[in-house]
């Protein structure tokens, strides 16, 4: 199982490292920053839902290349655009296209002939991290859904989107991926 390095603390706070990403709309980007109702008593340093900027410098300290723009519902929606893991990042339980209280971390491969039910459910049954389904077309998908409500230190932020690349890769290597 691959590693990630638990970037540090300071690096998740420069807001240079959130710039570094594609934003599509600036302005949008710029007002999803900022405390809502679902973290309004959240202490100063935790990552909610409602800091796009703080999660953009976690995922990029971790190595990952992420664009920023707009979902179809006005929510946020971070992309990796890494080659070898693409994935998405949903905001869920907004107040507006803000103030959101939980992140989905997701992934979908198209597979030819899809991917058997039973496979699927294994994989639900030997692993703790990581959400197998099946799309319309029989292909997989895999989630992984994260309460930030109250907010989450750093180093747990960290933890989260390593074990995430983690299971991504495991998947990954599970589904046959690349190996067609």
């Amino acid at each position: 199982m691959r590693t990630i390095a638990l970037p540090l603390l300071a690096a998740l706070f420069l807001p240079a490292a959130a710039q570094a990403a594609s934003v599509q709309d600036q302005g949008f980007f710029d007002s999803l920053n900022k405390p809502g109702a679902v973290d309004a008593a959240v202490a100063p340093g935790l990552i909610t839902a409602s800091r796009v900027d703080l999660i953009v410098a976690g995922l990029e300290k971790a190595g990952f290349d992420v664009t920023v723009a707009k979902s179809d519902t006005g929510a946020p929606r971070i992309t990796s655009t890494d080659a070898d893991r693409p994935f998405a990042v949903e905001f869920y339980g907004c107040n507006g296209a803000f103030d959101c209280g939980y992140i989905q971390f997701v992934a979908a491969w198209d597979l030819p002939k899809g991917i058997d039910a039973g496979k699927i459910e294994r994989w639900n049954g030997d692993h703790v991290w990581g959400v197998a389904t099946r799309d319309g077309d029989n292909d997989p998908v895999l989630g992984l859904s994260v309460d930030l409500r109250g907010g989450v230190t750093p180093v747990n932020f960290a933890d989260t989107v390593g074990l995430w690349a983690d299971t991504l890769d495991d998947f990954k290597g599970y589904i046959g991926w690349g190996q067609q």
